[in-house]
């Protein structure tokens, strides 16, 4: 019986791959060399083939021309990126331009006071005309309810409030919290309101439904002062639901 050749000695694919690479990469460098000065010989004795259209006398630069043209054609194509990123600057400062059109037209609507364009002033100028519009900006806090969102632009209530309120007898509302993005408006009854009959309360309930709606309003919302639903709109039909007792 032969001997056997086993165990074999393990000896890592790494190893194996390096030991490979040592001994072949010098000869296909070697290869790649003569292949190249192979080309170089045919193409400078106009052995390589060339375009009909090629005068015949230049054949030995059509392919070193050829070479050049791709790879000025690489170049371009790696600068393009780069070039589309310097173009978008412009743009920027477009969009700049059309929030603050945005912003102007914005303040017109709610008649607040046109912000100020920024122009380029000295330290000593800044700070003479800081006092000016920090008591500008607290006039105009303080006229206003404070909004539910920064990014949302709630109209002056005062009309608001004086539109909802009954044409006579005592004053039945107490203040408005409208959610515009919701199409919301929560409305606070006075007192007077709550001592009403059943029946007064809910007709004046139907009153300020239609108002709200009329002035853009989907739902209508009566809330206690410790923010406890009085009553809401009617989801199917029109309406409003109240409760004898407040739901939390």
């Amino acid at each position: 019986m032969p001997k056997s050749e086993l165990p074999v000695p393990y000896r890592s694919p790494w190893e194996q791959l390096r030991s490979d690479l040592g001994r072949d990469l010098p000869a296909v460098g070697s290869s790649v060399v003569l292949r190249l000065r192979e080309l170089w010989r045919r193409n400078r004795e106009g052995d390589l083939s060339v375009p009909g259209f090629w005068p015949g006398g230049w054949t030995p630069l059509f392919w070193p021309f050829m070479a050049l043209l791709l790879l000025l054609s690489l170049v371009v194509l790696l600068r393009l990126p780069f070039q589309g990123q310097g173009r978008s600057a412009p743009a920027a400062v477009i969009s700049t331009a059309g929030s603050s059109d945005a912003l102007l037209s914005a303040a017109e609507t709610a008649g607040l006071p046109k912000p100020t364009p920024l122009v380029a002033k000295s330290p000593a100028a800044d700070q003479q005309a800081a006092q000016p519009l920090a008591a500008e900006s607290l006039a105009v806090e303080s006229a206003a309810i404070e909004p539910e969102s920064l990014g949302e632009a709630v109209p002056q209530l005062d009309p608001l409030v004086a539109l909802l309120q009954a044409k006579e007898g005592p004053a039945l509302v107490a203040s408005l919290h409208p959610l515009t993005h919701q199409g919301l408006l929560q409305l606070t009854p006075t007192a007077a309101f709550l001592a009403l009959p059943s029946s007064q309360q809910q007709g004046q309930a139907n009153q300020w439904q239609q108002q709200s709606q009329a002035l853009g309003y989907d739902r209508l919302e009566l809330r206690s002062a410790q923010g406890q639903l009085l009553g809401r709109s009617a989801l199917l039909g029109g309406g409003m639901i109240l409760w004898s007792t407040p739901l939390p």
